[in-house]
């Protein structure tokens, strides 16, 4: 009786660990994900945002350069 106890013990302690591994092996697997998931965001924010900032850059020296040739136009006139 006390053999078979301690095969039990030993047995429920092995399942245990075996379980025990498994969850730590699916919680890293699942952390991987969401670091790579996290890094695509990251790159797609930075990227959305370049874009603005190209457009608003785009704005600013489009409108330097209309003004400039606007004065350039006038400028001989006066």
């Amino acid at each position: 009786m006390k053999q078979e106890g301690e095969l039990e013990k030993a047995r429920i302690i092995a399942e245990a660990k075996a379980a025990a591994q498994k969850i730590k092996e699916q919680a890293e697997q699942t952390a991987q994900q969401e670091v790579l998931k996290a890094k695509a965001e990251l790159r797609e924010e930075a990227a959305r945002l370049a874009v603005e900032i190209a457009r608003r850059n785009s704005r600013k020296i489009s409108t330097k350069v209309t003004r400039t040739s606007w004065l350039v136009t006038i400028s001989p006139r006066w």
